[in-house]
C-alpha cells in the first residue's frame, strides 16, 4: 500500500478551509473593503483552530475568491506563511474568468497552463501548493494534460496535483500518463451524500450512484480523500435552521436529534459530530469546510477529537438515522 503524503494533512485540525464564499457575488463587481475584511476574519478563525490549508477555485465568485485571498495574504505575511494554497481549474462558464459561450469542462494542455497563470496572478503568488482538476471532461486528452501537469511540477510552479469529482477509473486512466502521482481527490461526501457507504453495505442489493472502489483506490495509492460540502448545508445540524423543504422529513429530524445527543455526550458542537462522522471513516477523509463566518468555522474546532472518540455504534446510528432504515 502506498503511503499517504503526510505533508498534505492539515494538522492538527484534520480540516481544510473552503473559500468558495469569500469575495462577494458571482459577478464582475470589484472587491469591497468589507469583503476583504470578511476574508481576513475567516482566515484568522481557520488558522486559530489549526487549519493550515485553503481550498479555492478559479471560478469561485467569478475569480474574486482567489483575488480576495491574494489581497489578504499579501497584506498579512503571517497568514501567508501559515497557509498552503490549493486551487482548482477546468470548469468554463459564460461570463466568468474562464469565459465561454457554453458551460463545459476542459483541461487540455493549453487550458491547464493558462488557468494556472490566471490563478497565480489573482492569488498574487508564484507557487501553488496543490492544483486540482475541478471536473472531468469526457474529451480530455490525458497525455497532453499529463504533460502540462508534469511540467508545472518539474518547474516548481505547482507542488502537488490532484483531481475533484473523479472515479478511481478516471484517476487510473490519467495516472497512466503522469510522471508524478495524483495526491488528492475531492468528492461530495456527507451524511446526505452517503452513497460511498451505501455501495459497501448494499452489495448485491439496490445499486448506488457512487463509484464503488474509489475511496479504496485512493487509500491504496496514497491519494488524500477530501470531502466538499461535508455539512450538507446544515441539514442535520440542530444549531442551524431547518430547511423548509425538509423540516418534516422524519429521517432528517431523527438525525438532527441524534447529532444533538452525541454532541451533548461528547461536549462538542453538532458541527464537530457531523465532520467526525466523515473523519471516522478509515479512508482518511479530510473535510473542506466552506463557511465564511468565523463562528461557524470555530464550531469545527473539536472535529478531530470527536472523530477519535466516536464509537462504531454511534457512527452507525448516524448513518442509519440519515438513511431512514436499517441495513439488511
Amino acid at each position: 500500500m502506498a503511503a499517504v503524503d503526510e505533508s498534505l494533512d492539515p494538522d492538527p485540525s484534520g480540516l481544510i478551509h473552503g473559500s468558495m464564499g469569500l469575495g462577494g457575488g458571482w459577478d464582475d463587481s470589484p472587491l469591497e473593503p468589507s469583503q476583504v475584511e470578511a476574508a481576513e476574519a475567516a482566515l484568522d478563525a481557520a488558522s486559530g483552530i489549526g487549519i493550515s490549508w485553503i481550498d479555492t477555485a478559479d471560478i469561485y465568485c467569478n475569480g474574486k475568491s482567489e483575488r480576495v485571498l491574494g489581497e489578504v495574504l499579501q497584506n498579512r505575511p503571517d497568514l501567508r506563511r501559515h497557509f498552503s494554497i490549493q486551487t482548482k481549474f477546468g470548469i468554463r462558464v459564460p461570463g466568468n474568468t474562464t469565459a465561454s459561450d457554453v458551460a463545459h469542462y476542459r483541461q487540455d494542455a493549453d487550458t491547464v497552463l493558462a488557468s494556472v497563470e490566471g490563478c497565480l496572478a489573482r492569488l498574487r503568488t508564484d507557487h501553488l501548493d496543490a492544483l486540482l482538476i475541478h471536473r472531468p471532461s469526457p474529451l480530455i486528452d490525458r497525455a497532453g494534460t499529463a504533460r502540462a501537469l508534469d511540467r508545472l511540477i518539474d518547474e516548481g510552479t505547482v507542488g502537488r496535483i490532484g483531481v475533484s469529482n473523479m472515479s478511481h477509473h478516471q484517476m487510473a486512466a490519467l495516472q497512466a500518463h503522469l510522471n508524478h502521482p495524483l495526491q488528492v481527490n475531492q468528492l461530495q461526501l456527507s451524511l446526505a451524500h452517503r452513497d460511498f457507504v451505501e455501495v459497501e453495505v448494499g452489495v448485491n442489493a439496490d445499486p448506488a450512484v457512487f463509484p464503488a472502489g474509489t475511496l479504496e483506490y485512493a487509500l491504496a495509492h496514497g491519494v488524500q480523500n477530501q470531502a466538499w460540502s461535508p455539512l450538507a448545508g446544515g441539514r442535520y445540524d440542530p444549531d442551524q435552521p431547518a430547511d423548509t423543504g425538509r423540516q418534516e422529513d422524519p429521517a432528517v429530524l431523527a438525525t438532527r436529534t441524534e447529532v444533538a445527543r452525541q454532541a451533548r455526550a461528547g461536549g462538542v458542537t453538532p458541527t464537530a459530530i457531523l465532520l467526525a462522522w466523515l473523519m471516522r471513516h478509515p479512508s482518511g477523509i479530510v473535510p473542506v469546510i466552506g463557511s465564511s463566518r468565523p463562528q461557524r468555522i470555530m464550531a469545527a474546532a473539536d472535529a478531530a477529537r470527536a472523530a477519535r472518540a466516536m464509537s462504531d455504534e454511534d457512527w452507525w446510528k448516524l448513518f442509519l438515522t440519515a438513511r431512514g432504515g436499517a441495513v439488511r
